[in-house]
């Protein structure tokens, strides 16, 4: 801001908020947009700067606290991640190489002559990372709910909507 404290008043800080909310966190490149600050951050930063008008009016530097009037900016409700089809490609494709990676390591253990066959190398998946992923994915569950998800309460005919889940607590 590169003010005085004793000069800051409450419309200086609604100017800095709106100066902030309009910033651009990272520039757009080729393969990625531009990231805009999120309320989320100007509410960090603007706390940070009423805690020091707070402390500055508690030790009688400034006559008033102009940041005590000051109402947060609204945050949503929540973070909602959809993948965007380039990310969902570059994990499925991450998912398939630990796969070949695992199938790799399993051939030359069932080909060691001490070993009788230990691994099936026709086994659909490899270990329990990508059915998870990708029942996650397909469903749109939390980690939570899918790790309480019973199969006979799966609606398969209904992936993106599993109404028994619904209220299925966040954590």
């Amino acid at each position: 801001m590169g003010m005085a404290l004793d000069t800051i008043d409450a419309n200086d800080l609604m100017e800095w908020t709106m100066k902030e909310l309009g910033g651009v966190k990272n520039r757009a490149t080729d393969t990625a947009p531009a990231k805009y600050i999120s309320p989320a951050t100007a509410n960090r930063k603007m706390n940070a700067l009423r805690r020091l008008l707070t402390n500055a009016f508690d030790r009688k530097i400034v006559s008033e606290n102009p940041g005590a009037k000051l109402e947060k900016e609204d945050e949503g409700s929540g973070i909602a991640l959809w993948l965007k089809p380039d990310e969902e490609r570059r994990l499925r494709a991450a998912l398939n190489a630990r796969g070949a990676r695992h199938r790799k390591h399993w051939l030359r253990i069932n080909a060691d002559p001490r070993c009788n066959e230990v691994f099936d190398a026709e086994a659909t998946f490899t270990d329990f990372v990508k059915p998870a992923v990708l029942f996650a994915l397909n469903t749109g569950l939390r980690r939570n709910a899918s790790v309480v998800a019973k199969f006979d309460g799966c609606r398969f005919d209904m992936l993106r909507h599993l109404p028994e889940w619904d209220a299925m607590p966040d954590r």
